[in-house]
């Protein structure tokens, strides 16, 4: 009897082993391919892709008669489930880095401007969590490889096509039709998506390519609208517009460190004509959309659109663009507008080391020009990654502090407290660019204006472990803004809050400028302006 029964326990053992040497490589399979998909989409969307990569898992049930259509059957397994594989490693970088997805604005405007010097410095930044998601793709391929010559090799479970099977097999077939069917379903299939995606690329790069058409409807739009110049005499605005200054590392702002003491001088100085407004947000984490917003009054997409620039030019403006950044969008957009365009920086990319004191002499020339009326724009790297680059290597970067500390106390990597210390390095350097560009903006003849502002902000581990643009942290927009008058009521005060796509109607009024468009709750400077929260995506508590 126990003879019998060791026998039969014998032969059952040897079956359920022969069944998961048979299967195991089928579920190792899945479980490669759904792991894929999870890591580079969120919630819901996981289910959606997974329903879209069902077919090569299914196709391998399939009990193929000849090896011509077993190899069929693998191959066209293989490039189904690899698709996937590599889309979900793109899309997991992609959110492990920029939180954001390929066919956002952020990635799709940094491809589109961008040049093979830049995309080695690129990919020389981030070869880490390059490397790691390239292992990431590797591995999943070779495992999905493994898995395929064991299922190719082993004996096949035979499949018993019950009422059961057959209702599970046809769900399954109903769910993926129709998710193929439903175009909010099916654009996520990597053979639909990347293709409408290169689309999408070719689209922006050929729009940037040559804007003169555009431009010069944007200058007919201008001509169209009542503009009205209300000054006689002379007077000269300037506009610097910086780069990923975040004002919550700016001393000036309240931050430990003492990285802004010489623009902390200047409002002891100039007192209240010199106005820091507290909480100042960018409209977009990228520099691209960030300008676009604020050059376009806010409405880049209105009809018709409305280009400050035009604007300027058409009542009579000399205007100046004088540029340490080298970016062929917002050279074809915005700085063409120009009547003199100098870019100084001739290395463009993170890894240029063109320090942003050089647009001192042209700003100079600027001033010192006979117009009556002049306009000039200053873009300057400000802390433009590599941060290291942005200061000259003399500087001496701040030691073992209070900011220390408390990174230390959050947890954050040395490798993410140096790039703070090389960040607040930027920003003091920074802070002596700024002090400069006033005191010359000071010395011209006639009333005179400052305005100056990032284009967005920078986490630099201050809410997430990350160093770098981020849509997903209030740390992307916190800006820094500033307003310099030569003629400014000892008792006037700025509102607490601003946005930097309406600053635009702040710059009409410091320009004198009559508008039948123009809309004063989004002026600044004027008594009826009126806050409203732009909308970011996020929650943020913008009195911070």
């Amino acid at each position: 009897m126990d003879s019998v029964f060791l026998r039969d326990l014998t032969l059952r053992s040897m079956a359920w082993k022969a069944q998961f040497a048979a299967v195991w490589p089928y579920c190792l399979l899945v479980a490669t391919l759904g792991v894929a998909i999870t890591v580079g989409h969120d919630d819901w969307r996981v289910g959606q892709v997974f329903v879209l990569a069902l077919p090569a898992p299914l196709l391998l049930l399939y009990q193929s008669r000849s090896q011509w259509q077993k190899i069929l059957q693998l191959v066209a397994a293989a490039i189904w489930a690899g698709l996937f594989i590599v889309d979900g490693a793109i899309r997991a970088y992609l959110l492990a880095t920029y939180q954001a997805l390929p066919n956002s604005a952020l990635v799709l405007a940094a491809l589109a401007n961008t040049n093979p010097r830049e995309s080695i410095e690129y990919l020389h930044m981030y070869q880490y969590q390059i490397y790691f998601w390239a292992g990431f793709a590797l591995l999943a391929l070779l495992s999905m490889a493994y898995c395929l010559r064991r299922w190719w090799r082993g004996e096949r479970p035979a499949i018993t096509w019950g009422r059961a099977s057959w209702t599970i097999t046809l769900l399954l077939l109903a769910l993926i039709f129709a998710a193929l069917a439903l175009k909010p379903w099916r654009r996520y299939h990597p053979v639909i998506f990347w293709p409408m995606w290169w689309q999408q690329l070719n689209q922006l790069e050929a729009g940037w390519a040559d804007m003169t058409a555009h431009r010069a409807k944007l200058l007919s739009h201008a001509q169209q609208t009542k503009l009205h110049l209300n000054i006689a005499t002379p007077n000269t605005l300037v506009v610097v517009i910086s780069d990923s200054v975040n004002r919550q590392n700016l001393s000036l702002y309240g931050y430990p460190r003492l990285t802004s003491p010489q623009m902390q001088h200047k409002q002891g100085e100039l007192g209240q004509a010199l106005q820091v407004v507290p909480y100042a947000w960018s409209s977009a984490a990228a520099t691209v959309p960030a300008l676009r917003n604020f050059f376009y009054f806010g409405e880049p997409e209105a009809t018709p659109a409305q280009h400050l620039l035009a604007i300027a030019r058409d009542a009579g403006y000399k205007i100046w663009w004088i540029s340490n950044h080298d970016d062929v969008a917002i050279e074809q957009e915005h700085a063409r507008f120009s009547h003199a365009a100098h870019f100084i920086n001739s290395q463009p990319g993170r890894s240029a080391k063109s320090l942003d004191q050089q647009v001192k002499p042209l700003l100079q020339q600027a001033l010192a020009d006979a117009a009556a009326h002049k306009l000039i724009i200053v873009h300057l790297l400000g802390a433009h990654p590599h941060y290291r680059l942005r200061y000259p290597a003399t500087t001496t970067d701040f030691g073992a502090d209070t900011v220390e500390q408390q990174l230390q106390a959050q947890g954050r990597s040395a490798y993410l407290r140096t790039l703070r210390r090389e960040y607040d390095a930027a920003l003091r350097y920074h802070d002596q660019v700024m002090a400069d560009l006033l005191a010359l903006t000071q010395t011209a003849s006639g009333e005179r204006a400052w305005l100056y502002f990032s284009d967005h902000g920078q986490e630099v581990a201050h809410t997430l472990d990350h160093a770098g643009h981020s849509q997903q942290s209030a740390a992307g927009y916190r800006i820094p803004l500033m307003i310099w008058q030569s003629q400014w009521a000892a008792d006037r005060q700025l509102p607490a809050r601003a946005r930097s796509d309406w600053l635009a109607w702040t710059v009409l009024r410091l320009l004198h400028l009559d508008w039948q468009l123009y809309r004063p709750e989004c002026d600044l400077l004027h008594p009826d302006y009126q806050w409203q929260a732009p909308a970011l995506g996020i929650p943020i508590d913008f009195d911070t």
